[in-house]
């Protein structure tokens, strides 16, 4: 029922709040981009490459060197997470991104997304050290304590799945973190504490 309700919606916002047209639909879909309203649409973005302004310099990155891209919808910040584990912070000079997927061609506004993330297979790398340990074990706790106030404020119980934008909401920024080292976090359901896939990285007393 759920999966219906979902399907409904996606079709109801690509009439109403993107340009489509009947452009076959291709399964090879390399990315799924995250919305504002919670959805998550699987694509193929048709661009190659993403300019970002930074306080340094002005990038073009190559889109198939980025895993990650999430976007702090109250500010114009960006964090780009590369597929080598480097990180960049800056404004991603988009207002728009064209993407193909179930729904056909449609064309989303850069306000409306909340994260951008290739779904291709990749070798993980980690450059980790002791301060970025702490920094990502804060960033933890940070996500706990968010997922905690969600919890409440919805009324959720231990085992409920969370709705990661929503619980957003209560991280400054209004976005996931990222960890320094170059770790992927998954927030798990409530009760249990969030993760990172970076190894030492873990809450004390976790579980």
């Amino acid at each position: 029922m759920k999966t219906l309700m979902l399907l409904v919606a996606l079709t109801v916002a690509a009439h109403t709040c993107f340009a489509a047209d009947d452009t076959a639909y291709t399964t090879n879909n390399a990315f799924s981009v995250s919305l504002s309203d919670g959805s998550v649409i699987l694509c193929n973005p048709q661009i190659e490459k993403v300019p970002v302004k930074t306080s340094y310099a002005d990038l073009t990155i190559p889109l198939d060197r980025i895993a990650v891209i999430s976007n702090a919808l109250d500010t114009s910040e960006s964090l780009l997470l590369m597929k080598n584990g480097d990180i960049v912070r800056g404004k991603c000079d988009l207002t728009d991104i064209t993407v193909i997927s179930i729904l056909g061609k449609l064309t989303i506004p850069m306000a409306n997304i909340t994260e951008i993330n290739s779904r291709a297979k990749r070798k993980r790398t980690f450059n980790d050290s002791p301060s970025r340990r702490n920094a990502c074990i804060n960033n933890l706790r940070m996500l706990d304590a968010a997922k905690e106030q969600w919890a409440l404020a919805s009324r959720q119980m231990n085992g409920a799945e969370p709705v990661i934008v929503e619980i957003n909401h209560y991280i400054k920024g209004d976005t996931t973190p990222i960890c320094p080292a170059g770790g992927e976090y998954t927030y798990d359901v409530i009760g249990k504490n969030p993760t990172c896939d970076c190894p030492g990285h873990k809450m004390p007393g976790g579980f």
